[in-house]
């Protein structure tokens, strides 16, 4: 090989080195960030992360547009540098722009300012009855519009109850979950729908689900509600998603600044708020809260860019570091609070005198097969507090990992309306079966 042939290699890979390697990492991050999580794949390409692949190519192809200009000085190889860098500048605020018009790199959760979630000591916090709407979007695509409001026991359920049966021959269940078992992200949850499945006039549910809560909360509105209060119940039904049981006291409030406020405050009740003044300097800006306004455009699919993140695209894409889901920790699941708790539930159910049962709800990361202990975890517990266990996971495992991925929404790990109709008609035999074998009806008094 003669000398000028090998100059005239060394100077093509100078001069097209960085570009080649700017284009192949481009290209190799968009192939690679959508199957970084299970569950995810292809649903997570948003407009911006084919713009990801465009830059990829563009730099690969680079070497073809100026493999005809000659590059023999340190100074043609800087001004291949600054090409690179002047391209990438050009491309990195085309797509900004875009995305922050199209809120394709954004992951936003507003609610309406109504001031509807109140603090509340016992339960964490209480809704109002009048109706409030919550959104979330991510990567410019409305994962849900949903609307919820208390009943008269500040509840976000639709039918309103009391401590005492309405008859004597009613019976009645309570059912103590999380959002998965409320209906603030549906426009009707699956306690809803067993409600209209069994006996309107001869079987009540009692929906004490509160979206965010878990095992503290629980605990408390089983020691401070329901039991001095005196519900009548015949079962009662933990509805049990992974992690709820790692679940400290949560607390939030809406009347208070331009934000949706909340956080979980520990596992020991002398140290839980009494008041709003106590509580606001535990809590945290979760989501603002947006007009109505903003809503009814929501309505009509007209995204709110002026809540739409405005960091550079293809920068913060690059470098953003995702938590893995599967090894985040359950808080101080050792600690001797909630080991107290777990014992003051095993008393409190005792003392309801009704059937006891829990169900488990896997996350969807575990239907498509993740690991994870929060199933053993809840078995566990069932076994600790003598209830009848039902693992929910078999109604998923007929089904395909499309038809799974079908009932949740697409960017949010909540269940939309089909998959929480589908947990409400897999469930109910179950339930019907708990009540049925409790034929006794209880009282407090007694």
């Amino acid at each position: 090989m003669s000398p000028h042939r090998e100059n005239s290699s060394l100077d093509w890979w100078f001069k097209n080195g960085v570009f080649l390697l700017t284009g192949t990492f481009f290209t190799l991050v968009f192939l690679a960030i959508p199957f970084s999580k299970v569950g995810q794949l292809s649903s997570q390409r948003g407009e911006a992360d084919w713009m990801l692949l465009a830059t990829g190519l563009f730099f690969l192809s680079l070497p073809l547009i100026l493999s005809y200009l000659p590059c023999t000085t340190a100074k043609e190889w800087l001004r291949g540098v600054l090409i690179a860098v002047v391209s990438l500048s050009l491309i990195e605020g085309i797509v900004t722009l875009r995305c922050w018009s199209s809120c394709c790199h954004s992951d936003i959760w507003l609610v309406e300012n109504t001031r509807n979630i109140h603090f509340d000591p016992v339960r964490g916090f209480r809704m109002m009855p009048w109706p409030s709407r919550i959104t979330r979007i991510t990567n410019g695509k409305i994962q849900f519009v949903s609307s919820y409001q208390g009943n008269n026991q500040g509840f976000g359920d639709e039918v309103n109850f009391h401590p005492e049966r309405s008859h004597p021959d009613e019976k009645r269940i309570a059912i103590l979950g999380d959002s998965f078992s409320s209906s603030t992200f549906v426009s009707k949850s699956w306690p809803e729908t067993i409600r209209e499945q069994l006996n309107p006039g001869q079987v009540s549910i009692l929906n004490f689900s509160q979206h965010g809560t878990g095992l503290a909360n629980w605990w408390s509105l089983l020691n401070r509600e329901i039991l001095p209060q005196k519900y009548e119940v015949d079962l009662l039904l933990f509805a049990i998603y992974s992690g709820d049981l790692g679940r400290s006291f949560t607390i939030a409030e809406q009347r208070k600044g331009t934000h949706h406020l909340q956080s979980r405050i520990g596992w020991n009740p002398e140290g839980f708020p009494q008041s709003v003044s106590e509580a606001l300097p535990k809590m945290q800006e979760v989501a603002p809260m947006a007009s109505s306004k903003t809503f009814d455009d929501l309505e009509k699919k007209i995204l709110p860019v002026e809540y739409c993140s405005k960091k550079p695209y293809l920068l913060s894409r690059l470098f953003n570091k995702q938590a893995d889901q599967s090894k985040r920790p359950l808080g101080s699941i050792d600690s001797a609070p909630r080991k107290k708790m777990i014992a003051d539930i095993t008393a409190a159910t005792k003392d309801l005198g009704s059937k006891v049962a829990i169900i488990y709800i896997p996350s969807r990361e575990e239907l498509l097969g993740l690991e994870s202990h929060h199933r053993a975890e809840t078995k566990a517990f069932a076994d600790t507090i003598k209830a009848e266990y039902l693992d929910s996971s078999d109604f998923y495992r007929q089904l395909s990992q499309k038809q799974i991925q079908d009932l949740f929404y697409e960017s949010d790990g909540h269940w939309n309306q089909s998959g929480t109709t589908y947990f409400a008609k897999q469930i109910y035999p179950s339930v019907k079966k708990w009540l049925d074998e409790n034929d006794t009806t209880y009282a407090l008094s007694q």
